[in-house]
């Protein structure tokens, strides 16, 4: 590990990050975080963490249910391996849950902006 991902004592704070993430898929990739890489970036960064904590606070946080990771399942039909029904409503529900996310975010008050435009940009499914 770098010094500077020790001095910051960053897995330390991807652990905890880790166990603060309503999903596996979340959890996962909270400990692949790299540390930011100027003080914009982190600044923004913290930002946004506090938006999230404002969201959570103000009972406008999204609850997600811990779906499986459907990354394997739209591997397999990237390379046209055929998807069982019961693959594809999978696909279909994270699909749904996404899109719901969008529309929550269109409603979020001015003080969640950073956050709201992260979700905006997320592709349409």
């Amino acid at each position: 590990m770098s010094e500077s991902k020790t001095s910051l004592h960053l897995e330390r704070v991807l652990r905890a990050l880790q166990g603060h993430c309503q999903t596996d898929v979340g959890a996962a990739v909270a400990l692949t975080l790299p540390p930011a890489g100027d003080r914009a970036t982190a600044e923004s960064w913290l930002d946004e963490v506090g938006q999230a904590q404002w969201l959570i606070q103000a009972n406008c946080a999204v609850k997600l249910p811990n779906l499986l990771d459907v990354s394997p399942l739209l591997h397999q039909a990237e390379v046209g391996i055929a998807l069982a029904a019961v693959e594809l409503a999978t696909i279909g529900k994270v699909a749904v849950l996404a899109t719901a996310l969008r529309r929550t975010a269109a409603q979020w008050p001015a003080g969640a902006a950073a956050l709201a435009n992260r979700v905006r940009a997320l592709p349409d499914v």
